[in-house]
């Protein structure tokens, strides 16, 4: 689900940030806050994070997601295409939101992390990542640059906005 945060400790600097909401009416069954080990995600490099989930409704197989990622250049924002398959990066949709999450951890607050996932807060610690096995064109646009991330959860059945989330990333490079 959020492969484009790819985060192993850095340093002492951390960043503290929200997933603001960006539903038009209503609120959201979902709100998230992260913090990153380092200001900037460093490409490539590693990083750590942590990840706070708030859910009021269960994630279950009737849940799908779509990641919309642009990329800042010079005065406009440009959107990512999506590359890869199954957990590709980029602006993906993600039909199977249970078996994504099953991909990226096992574990929810110490109990196995399958669907379906009650409503309650998650804690996730220490998750590590890294931005140095990435394709060496991505590599070279996605350093020094800020992402504009955008992810909606849908009802797969009726096709309701479950949840609309915002957030930014800075990246630095060499």
């Amino acid at each position: 689900m959020l492969y484009a945060i790819v985060f192993l400790l850095l340093g002492p600097v951390s960043v503290h940030a929200d997933f603001s909401s960006c539903r038009l009416s209503g609120s959201n069954q979902m709100s998230a806050t992260y913090t990153l080990s380092t200001d900037e995600i460093p490409v490539p490099g590693q990083f750590s994070a942590s990840l706070e989930v708030q859910l009021d409704t269960a994630i279950d197989e009737n849940v799908r997601a779509e990641v919309e990622i642009s990329r800042q250049v010079l005065f406009w924002s440009v959107s990512v295409p999506c590359v890869g398959t199954g957990q590709g990066f980029g602006s993906c949709s993600y039909d199977d939101v249970c078996a994504l999450l099953e991909g990226v951890t096992k574990t929810c607050n110490g109990q196995p992390c399958r669907c379906p996932i009650s409503p309650g807060t998650y804690t996730f610690s220490n998750l590590q990542f890294s931005t140095n096995n990435l394709h060496p064109v991505i590599r070279r646009v996605a350093r020094n640059t800020i992402f504009y991330v955008q992810i909606k959860f849908f009802n797969k059945t009726s096709g309701a906005l479950l949840s609309c989330l915002n957030t930014q990333l800075h990246t630095t490079g060499q």
